[in-house]
């Protein structure tokens, strides 16, 4: 007789496996692909949708954030009275900014204006920019 070789159930399940572990490998991986591939699309389109919420939510700010103040009739006219006198702001304004064009050539993007009655005087603010000559008398 021939001696039988003895192999271990071990050695031949591991032999049996290795087919079917390749396979699931290989099918893990193709899994894994489209799982990845899937995650960056759905991340693509979470952050267009952010970015148009975003937008939207600026935009919404934006409209609350700035409510349109009410035009005023043509004919209007503010006075400020103190002490028995009435000071006409409009008039007081134009003063003011003839005195700062008079002695400055440079261009005007804002202009503030802080009437003092009880001071007789008008201070004003160019450009952001105050100085102490920046009066005019009441």
């Amino acid at each position: 007789m021939t001696p039988v070789k003895k192999t271990s159930a071990k050695k031949t399940a591991t032999k049996a496996a290795e087919p079917v572990k390749e396979a699931v490998v290989e099918t893990a991986k193709k899994v894994e692909k489209k799982v990845e591939k899937k995650a960056v699309a759905v991340k693509t389109e979470a952050t267009k949708k952010a970015a148009a919420g975003k937008t939207a939510v600026k935009k919404t700010a934006a409209k609350a954030a700035a409510p349109k103040a009410a035009a005023l009739p043509k004919n209007t006219k503010v006075e400020v009275q103190f002490m028995g006198a009435e000071y006409d702001v409009e008039a007081i304004t134009r003063k003011a900014l003839e005195a700062y064009k008079a002695s400055n050539k440079g261009a005007v993007r804002s202009f503030e204006v802080y009437i003092k009655p009880e001071e007789g005087k008008a201070y004003y603010v160019v450009n952001g920019k105050g100085a102490d000559e920046f009066c005019v008398e009441l």
